[in-house]
């Protein structure tokens, strides 16, 4: 299993276009993420799931810094996504 990462990087803006969208009732039924491995889908994946577990006060101090403690992480079960493990063709 892959190392997931605290801190998210240089996905910030894409992170609140999620956001904005879902708060919106706008967030399309699917959504593909495909890429490289490693450039951090699933660690985008997880930080958003768990942000939205977090209380209002917590997503506050979330939102500054984009980051999340292992506790969070381990909130978000791996089991409840279903993320593709090869690229698609």
């Amino acid at each position: 299993m892959n190392k997931v990462n605290n801190n998210l990087y240089f996905y910030e803006n894409y992170f609140q276009s999620l956001n904005n969208l879902l708060t919106s009732k706008n967030l399309p039924q699917s959504i593909i993420f495909s890429g490289q491995g490693g450039l951090g889908k699933k660690t985008f994946l997880l930080h958003f799931f768990a942000f939205h577990l977090l209380n209002s006060l917590e997503k506050k101090t979330y939102l500054k810094d984009f980051i999340i403690n292992d506790q969070e992480i381990l909130t978000v079960s791996y089991t409840h996504l279903t993320l593709p493990t090869s690229d698609l063709v």
